[in-house]
């Protein structure tokens, strides 16, 4: 099954509303969209890369599939608004140290690499300054899917011999498996 972003930005989500103040919310960031009340927490998943060239299996099934494998490396930018972002940003960071965590990240098949800076980006906004701190944490998936290139990996040859009169002299079936 291939990757759904969808399912990774839940899992994610998830994980940043337990580990957040209780009541804070949490929202993936998107341009323009609308600001909740601070203090808040602003997700967003960017920087998505493929790491090397991926896995093919060196034989097709009997339907002709190739299954395919490969790792996606991913940045989740985490930003703080309000009151003491720095300190919350903090807590998120360490959260990724405990088992559990990473057991439920693991569970939506994510795998936490490292966790990046906290930078102070505290920002004037309407002629007050708002109080602002951004995290980057790189994260892992692993992307699984199949190719159907019409390949196969066994043939079958029956091979039948006819004398002039159309009799049987000759009839074999042969199968050749290529390993």
């Amino acid at each position: 099954m291939s990757l759904n972003y969808e399912t990774v930005k839940t899992t994610l989500y998830n994980w940043a509303v337990s580990v957040v103040p209780l009541g804070m919310p949490v929202i993936f960031w998107e341009p323009n969209g609308p600001r909740p009340e601070i203090p808040y927490i602003t997700i967003f998943l960017s920087s998505i890369i493929a790491l090397n060239q991926d896995w093919s299996a060196t034989n097709a099934n009997v339907l002709g599939e190739i299954n395919m494998k490969g790792d996606r490396s991913f940045t989740l930018q985490i930003q703080g608004y309000g009151n003491d972002p720095i300190t919350v940003l903090e807590n998120i960071r360490t959260s990724l140290q405990k088992q559990t965590v990473l057991d439920t990240l693991r569970a939506g098949g994510i795998v936490f690499y490292q966790s990046l800076t906290i930078t102070d980006i505290t920002e004037l906004v309407d002629s007050q300054y708002e109080k602002r701190a951004s995290l980057d944490i790189l994260m892992a998936i692993g992307q699984i899917y199949t190719d159907q290139p019409g390949y196969f990996s066994e043939i079958e040859v029956q091979e039948i011999y006819l004398d002039q009169i159309d009799n049987v002299i000759y009839d074999e079936t042969i199968t050749i498996t290529i390993p």
